[in-house]
């Protein structure tokens, strides 16, 4: 099995990121909701990238962060 591509800890991304936005290497704008009507759906997040129902963009998606800054943050925030 291939190991993950990406960061997959969301959390420690979303607070590193809160603190210091400057982490934030690459970023895009989407519309984006919340399926909220289907049965196998519901509480999906639905990010239409390909911009195919043409609203606007109300979230910015962040795509890459400078890693090495985000673990001296998070080393930082758990040594505490």
């Amino acid at each position: 099995m291939l190991p993950a591509i990406g960061l997959t800890l969301a959390d420690p991304v979303a607070m590193a990121v809160a603190l210091d936005p400057t982490i934030v290497t690459r970023q895009s704008k989407y519309f984006v909701d919340i399926e909220i009507t289907s049965d196998l759906t519901r509480g999906m997040t639905v990010i239409d990238e390909l911009d195919v129902l043409h609203k606007e963009p109300n979230i910015t998606v962040v795509r890459e962060i400078d890693i090495p800054r985000w673990k001296e943050i998070l080393y930082s925030c758990l040594r505490k």
